[in-house]
């Protein structure tokens, strides 16, 4: 049971970023489901990836918190600065995850627009301004 959980896990990790990205509730799903078709083991090697820095950072906070364990607010402090950053840290690589799989599925369905062309002025450059019109008289240099 907890393969089908996990595999449906990675399957539907991308559904509140669909959300938010315009998508209702089941179009949230349908597309978290599309986008990680044939690639969940890539979505399970980057949530190994996460997971392993996160250990690491529990393993560091963990021997933080026993050296200052004589100030019982600094440990805390740590803790919620190293959580607050690592929140941040795994959001920002999940949307980065379901940007590149938007495009790697898109690949093929977007056309590359033909480049830019401005039109030309058939007579030649263009004509300078004309200089600016000279300061008024002083009426006060008499």
């Amino acid at each position: 049971f907890l393969p089908v959980l996990a595999y449906v896990a990675i399957r539907l990790q991308f559904w509140t970023l669909a959300i938010f990205d315009g998508s209702g509730i089941a179009g949230g799903l349908s597309t978290s489901w599309a986008l990680t078709r044939r690639s969940v083991l890539r979505m399970l090697g980057w949530g190994l990836a996460v997971f392993g820095i996160s250990l690491l950072l529990v393993v560091l906070d963990f021997l933080l918190s026993l050296l200052l364990a004589a100030v019982p607010v600094v440990p805390e402090v740590i803790t919620a600065a190293v959580d607050a950053s690592f929140l941040a840290f795994s959001t920002i690589v999940l949307a980065i995850l379901y940007e590149s799989q938007r495009l790697r599925t898109l690949a093929g369905a977007v056309v590359p627009s033909p480049p830019v062309t401005y039109p030309r002025d058939a007579d030649g450059p263009l004509e300078p301004p004309p200089p600016p019109p000279s300061p008024p008289s002083d009426p006060w240099a008499g």
